[in-house]
């Protein structure tokens, strides 16, 4: 009976792969697979996964034609035979202990939706830790609390997945985007019953220099966000007459509206009356709740009836902060 699907995407990562794969490989027990994912590599990725897949059993590669990390993920929970899931990115390691103690947590509690647990960040170059982000304790998470705290996490790779949970609440990864983690666990935190956070560190992730996230704006994180915004709207709807709930989804919109003017901004693909006009085919209108604050209620209606104004008071202040760097 297979517990942990380990599910990792490979693509042109053949100076990081061995030493992700021998993380995993070293501490592999009965109960576990490891499915890689070659999306299309065009270095010696496919070769090293090969390798690795004849010298242990639990392996299974599968090469399809790229598709982006949403797809690739997306394409071993087709292959994945396991109770739960583990997302891991081929550059990164994780802790030798790790999957006998998530194993372990499996049998305990099979119940559980969704196991998280603390990351380490480091640099590319030296390995040297950056930040560590780990809880004091282990706890239960029930219902929807997850997404009510400020520090809410959304890496997929900080977690393991039952899959039941994510196949009953057609959880995927959208397909052609990025910051493809926050719309998945935006879905995964409004629909579990029930989470544990556990008080191990379990994963180092790599900082790369030139990274996606650091890399400059493009059309694709633009779509990107306003997919965010969709799921946004989404989660508004469906916690209506719950004022907790759906004032914790209303803030998150608010805030990805600016990270959308944001980047609108920083685009050098779009006029500046593209620009606006790509702001105005958002859905704009955000409820207002009872109890809510004077300030919150004027932004809310100004978004809704002078958009306008909201839009060039965020341009006037991004471009006051770039005349202050």
């Amino acid at each position: 009976m297979i517990l942990l699907s380990i599910i990792v995407p490979v693509y042109n990562v053949a100076d990081y792969l061995g030493r992700c794969l021998e993380s995993i490989t070293v501490q592999i027990t009965d109960g576990v697979e490891v499915i890689l994912i070659d999306d299309g590599s065009t270095d010696m990725s496919y070769a090293i996964c090969t390798e690795f897949e004849k010298r242990f059993e639990y392996i299974r590669v599968v090469r399809q034609h790229n598709k982006g990390l949403s797809g690739a993920r997306n394409t071993g929970m087709d292959y994945a035979q396991g109770d739960f899931v583990w997302f891991i990115d081929s550059d990164d390691w994780i802790v030798t202990g790790a999957v006998p103690k998530l194993l372990d947590y499996i049998r305990k509690s099979p119940e559980i939706d969704v196991f998280r647990f603390g990351f380490t960040l480091f640099k590319d170059e030296t390995d040297e830790p950056v930040e560590e982000y780990v809880n004091s304790s282990v706890h239960d998470v029930k219902s929807n609390s997850y997404f009510q705290q400020n520090e809410m996490m959304y890496q997929v790779w900080a977690g393991i997945y039952k899959c039941t949970f994510l196949e009953k609440n057609s959880i995927s990864f959208p397909e052609g985007m990025i910051y493809e983690d926050i719309p998945y666990n935006l879905q995964v935190y409004t629909s579990a019953a029930r989470m544990t956070v556990l008080s191990h560190k379990f994963y180092w992730y790599r900082v790369r220099q030139g990274s996606l996230l650091r890399s400059e704006v493009n059309l694709k994180k633009i779509v990107s966000v306003a997919h965010i915004l969709g799921v946004c709207d989404t989660l508004i709807d469906k916690f209506e007459g719950n004022n907790k709930e759906v004032t914790i989804a209303i803030r998150k919109k608010l805030d990805y509206l600016y990270v959308y003017i944001d980047h609108l901004h920083a685009y050098n693909g779009f006029t500046s009356e593209e620009k606006w006009k790509a702001f105005q085919k958002l859905n704009l209108h955000i409820p207002i709740l009872p109890g809510e604050s004077k300030g919150l209620i004027w932004k809310k209606l100004q978004l809704r009836w002078m958009p306008k104004i909201f839009y060039k008071n965020r341009i006037h202040y991004l471009k006051k902060q770039s005349q202050l760097i």
